[in-house]
């Protein structure tokens, strides 16, 4: 599969990102809030977007839609976002790695509860529209 490169695929869309970065920030405040107090946190929270904006030019651009694993290359830089921010504030990498491991911990029960509030059959979950994608095209027969 030849893929084209749009070079502003990811500063197109840098509004919707920053929208659930914010969100993911506030999934991570009840981790962090053990750490640091309010005010703190709305600090590291301001540079961490910061931090995010500037990393947004810089994801590498492997198929958007067409790619299922576009997704997971945008939460890994969101996360990079924060690890950076959390270092610098003197978090060990230990810490931070307990930070993720939690923090993927969360989202994993997310998906949990999503899946039975769907049906108790996780196979009955509809796909988002990567995977649908990524999935016709792994069906196409290859020339």
């Amino acid at each position: 599969m030849v893929v084209k490169i749009i070079e502003d695929y990811y500063t197109k869309r840098k509004p919707e990102m920053m929208k659930n970065f914010s969100h993911e920030l506030e999934i991570a405040r009840e981790l962090l809030i053990k750490k640091f107090n309010e005010p703190k946190l709305d600090e590291l929270f301001k540079q961490m977007k910061s931090e995010y904006e500037k990393l947004i030019p810089e994801i590498p651009y492997i198929g958007g839609l067409e790619n299922m694993f576009t997704n997971i290359l945008v939460i890994s830089m969101s996360f990079l976002a924060m690890f950076r921010i959390l270092e610098k504030e003197g978090l060990t990498l230990r810490d931070i790695g307990e930070f993720n491991y939690e923090l993927w911990d969360i989202h994993s029960n997310m998906r949990k509860k999503e899946f039975l509030s769907i049906s108790k059959n996780s196979a009955q979950y509809q796909l988002n529209q990567p995977t649908l994608i990524y999935g016709k095209n792994c069906a196409k027969p290859q020339n």
